[in-house]
């Protein structure tokens, strides 16, 4: 009898220290993986910021009057601008080398639905990462087509309540890690001073945040463009032949309007205003075949 327990307290013991292995090892793979997405969202974000930087000063060249701007201004803008193309197109001729992504061809895409009305510009760009095989990333940029954020507010100050953005897929996915940035219009500079608030569901991630305009010798806005990335794998690995949709959302406000919550769904992203009435909404979607 006392035979019988001690094996069954062997054997749970056993059992306990395999489960306790395992759920290390996953804890420490985990790590891993979080660590992994912060390095490649930092990557995708720098990229970005670039972007941002080198369309702030093209515009800068061409709405800056010549005739006040000196000859050492128009060198170093030059300079800058060369350098910045330079530098992305080396980053993304050899990503799979830096960082290890290898972005999906576009001539790999079943569908692409223009959703967007023209409110925002979106680009959406999907990876898979060849250090985690099963692991991927999904990177969402939008930028304003026009400057009429201008025309709802005089002054410094809040723009209305809360911005919000989505990025969704159709499939359930488990999320390592995120990153969100906005850039203002005039320099193009990551805005490192706006607090941003996440929320989350199986099918994605969602961001609110204060936008703001600066209304000195230019008038600027900080919430001009921005770059949204979900590093994740797919809680069931898609078939091959399988197609996956993500989709992008972007909710802006002003007056006296904000955002109370955001909703993540399979096929597109819910809204929950707050004093509805000074706000729209704009978003595209994009379908990956496996």
């Amino acid at each position: 009898m006392w035979f019988v327990v001690f094996l069954l307290i062997t054997s749970f013991a056993t059992d306990l220290a395999t489960a306790q292995s395992i759920n290390i090892s996953e804890m420490k793979n985990s790590a891993l993986k979080a660590q992994r997405g912060k390095e490649i969202n930092q990557f995708l974000s720098d990229l970005s910021a670039k972007k941002a930087r080198i369309k702030a000063l093209k515009r800068r060249v061409s709405e800056v009057n010549s005739s006040s701007t000196s000859a050492d201004d128009i060198k170093q803008t030059t300079d800058e601008l060369n350098t910045l193309n330079k530098e992305i197109r080396y980053k993304e001729t050899n990503m799979r080398q830096i960082i290890g992504l290898v972005e999906i061809d576009p001539s790999d895409y079943g569908v692409v639905f223009p959703l967007s009305d023209g409110k925002v510009t979106f680009t959406g760009t999907m990876y898979y990462d060849t250090i985690f095989s099963n692991s991927w990333v999904v990177s969402v940029d939008y930028e304003w087509a026009n400057r009429e954020y201008l025309n709802q507010k005089s002054g410094d100050g809040n723009l209305g309540g809360y911005e919000g953005f989505t990025v969704g897929l159709n499939r359930q996915i488990l999320t390592h890690s995120t990153s969100a940035y906005v850039y203002d219009y005039w320099e193009g500079q990551s805005q490192d001073n706006v607090t941003f608030y996440e929320d989350y569901s199986n099918y994605g991630r969602s961001w609110k945040w204060q936008d703001k305009i600066n209304a000195g010798k230019i008038r600027n806005y900080n919430s001009h463009s921005g770059n949204f990335n979900i590093y994740f794998e797919f809680a069931t690995e898609p078939s091959s032949g399988n197609k996956t949709q993500y989709h992008g959302t972007y909710a802006h406000t002003w007056n006296t309007t904000s955002i109370s919550s955001l909703g993540i769904g399979p096929y597109s992203a819910t809204i929950g205003w707050s004093n509805e009435g000074y706000n729209w909404s704009d978003a595209s979607q994009w379908i990956y075949t496996h």
